[in-house]
């Protein structure tokens, strides 16, 4: 949907046009990210490559802006069973601003190992320009 502004300077027109362009490319960055997390953190159970036993792996994913991840961590010697929630990776993601260096991880001591072993994390990142591409024509699409 073209959007005309009538009787507006050209700097206006241009500066419309790059607001708008910047909240796209945002907006892509976002949805783009997001799915590279989700894809990484699909189980094997789910279809995806992650490995999954006691759920502790999964549970440890993270995400930062402008930061370095945490350190790793081993996982407590207990018998427990471990949710992931996605929210706070939602939550990271969506306070970028285009220009910040998003960081996703695991903190599990033995994540390098399983990764090796797996491949979840290459697998998602390796369908990264798809995932791109797909977000940006869904975007156009919407717009």
């Amino acid at each position: 949907m073209a959007v005309k502004l009538q009787g507006a300077s050209f700097s206006a027109q241009v500066d419309y046009w790059a607001r708008k362009a910047g909240r796209n490319m945002l907006t892509v960055v976002k949805e783009s990210a997001s799915r590279l997390a989700d894809q990484a953190q699909t189980t094997i159970n789910e279809g995806g490559k992650l490995p999954i036993d006691t759920g502790y792996l999964r549970a440890s994913f993270v995400a930062t802006v402008n930061a370095s991840l945490p350190p790793s961590r081993a996982r407590p010697g207990d018998d427990a069973t471990y949710t992931y929630d996605g929210s706070p990776i939602d939550l990271t993601i969506n306070a970028m601003n285009l220009g910040d260096v998003l960081n996703m991880g695991w903190t599990a001591n033995y994540a390098g190992f399983m990764e090796y072993r797996y491949g979840f994390m290459r697998s998602a990142a390796q369908n990264w320009p798809v995932i791109v591409r797909q977000v940006t024509r869904e975007v156009q699409a919407s717009r």
